[in-house]
């Protein structure tokens, strides 16, 4: 059991044995939509500050790029966790496979 089989994504989605795992495979896909997404709320707060201006303007200034910054890296801290996870399974079920078994 690898976590880098071949195959498509859809045959190890639909792999009811657990033999495949999906979950290296869309780790990049969850983290570049969550960058698009603070990008967008980035912005939008940024507009929205600028537009009312005054001390509004300057606080949108300063915390929308803080804001995503901080959104980005806490997104990023949480999807290398689990994928470090499965990466010490793999390494795990690596050491498993290559042990003699247990001796009596």
């Amino acid at each position: 059991m690898s976590l880098s089989d071949n195959g498509t994504f859809l045959s190890s989605l639909f792999d009811f044995s657990f033999e495949r795992m999906v979950t290296l495979r869309v780790a990049r896909w969850v983290y570049a939509a969550g960058v698009a997404l603070l990008g967008f709320w980035a912005l939008l707060l940024l507009l929205a500050a600028l537009v009312q201006g005054g001390a509004s303007a300057l606080f949108g200034v300063v915390t929308a790029p803080l804001g995503f910054l901080l959104g980005c890296a806490l997104l990023r801290l949480a999807l290398e966790t689990v994928v470090v996870v499965f990466r010490i399974h793999e390494a795990l079920a690596e050491l498993a496979r290559r042990s003699p078994g247990p001796t009596p």
